[in-house]
Order: structure tokens, then C-alpha cells, then sequence
């Protein structure tokens, strides 16, 4: 088992996995993303691949989750609940965004969590 801090992040793939489940708590501040593998590159130019991965991140902020449908070319706040079904995009910055397609709808989703507090990534 490996942990992450948001700053090792940026060496975390999750691009060639499927996410299995994803929460997002009650108050909208935590979001808990759990993905059937994920590729590591700090370790060895290669990349080690894991057989999961579990990431939390919490923001006293509240995450923001929106879909882009093509058709009316615009954005729309995401107030169903989908889920994403791969994280194809996983920007860190102050700010972290995770995009990928919505497991339901297949459109295109971003999660955006500003100013995050806390935030842990566990291989497996």
C-alpha cells in the first residue's frame, strides 16, 4: 500500500481504469473516488501499476460537478448525481479537477473541487 498527498498527485494516472464507485458526502465537500487501478510514474519511468485506487479529497468548499452536453453546446450543473465511469483528466493546481464521461448519461463531466483541505490517494 501506497499513500499520496496531494502535491505526489501530479505522477497519478487513473486514465486506463474505470472508476467503481464514487460518493460525494451529504454536505457536498468530500467526494471519495474508487478506481479498479491506477499507474504511478515517480517510482519508475514505466510506471507501476496498481490494482486500485482510493481518493478522497475534502474542501471547505462546496464540489461543484457539471456536464457538458454537445447538443446545446453548454455546460449544466450536474444535479441528478452522475457518476463518472473513468477519470480520463486529473489536473492539480490549487484547485483539482477530475473529468472524464458520466457513467449514465456518457457525457462529458468535470469535477471541480477548489481549494482543497485535505486530499489522499491509497494504492493498492
Amino acid at each position: 500500500m501506497i499513500r499520496l498527498n496531494k502535491m505526489e498527485l501530479s505522477d497519478l494516472s487513473l486514465s486506463d481504469y474505470s472508476v467503481s464507485s464514487m460518493t460525494l458526502s451529504a454536505d457536498n465537500k468530500t467526494i471519495t473516488l474508487h478506481a479498479d487501478g491506477a499507474t504511478l510514474f515517480s517510482i519508475n519511468e514505466m510506471g507501476d501499476i496498481f490494482d486500485s485506487c482510493d481518493l478522497i479529497i475534502e474542501s471547505p468548499n462546496e464540489i461543484k460537478i457539471s456536464l457538458y452536453d454537445h447538443e446545446e453546446k453548454k455546460w449544466m450543473d450536474n444535479t441528478v448525481g452522475d457518476v463518472l465511469k473513468d477519470v480520463c483528466e486529473l489536473l492539480i493546481d490549487d484547485d483539482i479537477f477530475l473529468r472524464g464521461f458520466g457513467l449514465n448519461t456518457g457525457m462529458w463531466m468535470e469535477i471541480k473541487i477548489l481549494k482543497p483541505t485535505d486530499v489522499t490517494a491509497i494504492l493498492n
